[in-house]
């Protein structure tokens, strides 16, 4: 997370077309009992600014993969912003589909810094059901929005001008075991 992109990144209003991202799964490190993946264009913006962008049409697609504590941070744009500022920027029908824990978010995934005039049009699906199967505690959760799929209070100064017209579906969305779903258009 202390990594990823720093500096200014400048779409100059260019559009990125088809993209199409489907995660790969790698084989399970017991040592850690749990990994963060990030997915995006930019994966990881590290008090960075990203800025006059567009994705067009394509999908990203994270099937169901073990283990269940896997947390994925996913956009067609920024993954995760760390103190970093998003503006101008576009998801027009580059569609997301997630089988698994995480963040999803239409333009940004997690905590941008400030977030101006963004929208998007890709639509959202989340299908997965969280189990405790083989002694799996189940732990996670998802939190989805159609610009942002989380933000946390203590470090979003300002998030405005920003519009979603996509449709956010959670299809076979549940948890038996320990974790929490948050839905919302923004």
């Amino acid at each position: 997370r202390d990594q990823g992109f720093k500096g200014v990144f400048d779409g100059q209003g260019y559009r990125v077309k088809n993209l199409n991202m489907t995660y790969v799964p790698f084989e399970y490190n017991t040592i850690s009992s749990t990994y963060d993946v990030f997915v995006g264009l930019i994966p990881v913006v590290n008090k960075g600014v990203v800025k006059n962008l567009t994705v067009e049409g394509g999908k990203i697609h994270i099937p169901s993969v073990m283990p269940d504590q896997d947390m994925f941070y996913c956009s067609p744009l920024v993954g995760y912003a760390r103190e970093a500022t998003v503006i101008n920027c576009h998801n027009v029908n580059c569609d997301i589909v997630l089988e698994n824990n995480g963040y999803v978010g239409g333009v940004v995934a997690l905590n941008p810094f400030h977030l101006l005039n963004c929208d998007n049009s890709g639509n959202i699906s989340f299908d997965y059901v969280n189990t405790q199967e083989n002694g799996n505690q189940g732990n996670g959760g998802l939190s989805l929005g159609g610009i942002l799929g989380y933000l946390s209070a203590a470090t979003t100064e300002s998030t405005k001008g920003c519009d979603n017209t996509a449709k956010l579906m959670s299809i076979n969305g549940g948890y038996s075991g320990v974790g929490t779903s948050n839905i919302g258009g923004v």
